[in-house]
């Protein structure tokens, strides 16, 4: 499963863009609290609110630690910032 992950402002506008997609098996996010919803074909839209069980799930993923520490470098973004959203773009 890969996603584009993307942070955007209210107006769906991106503000940043991974520098490569996500991909992680149904294995690497079994027991996570928010990327157990990830649909490998669909979207999902994620708020500042969400941000603390986001970089808590992706802190225990091992899958490739650069790209992981990029994601929560937006997180953290995102998490500080108003009216912004991580966004996972599936195939």
């Amino acid at each position: 499963m890969a996603w584009t992950i993307v942070l955007e402002n209210e107006n769906k506008k991106a503000e940043k863009i991974l520098s490569k997609e996500l991909c992680l098996s149904e294995k690497d996010v079994a027991g996570t609290i928010l990327l157990k919803y990830l649909d490998p074909y669909g979207d999902l839209t994620l708020n500042h609110i969400q941000m603390v069980d986001l970089i808590k799930d992706l802190s225990s993923i091992k899958a490739d630690v650069s790209l992981i520490h990029e994601i929560i470098s937006l997180a953290n973004e995102c998490k500080n910032g108003n009216h912004s959203y991580i966004c996972f773009y599936g195939d």
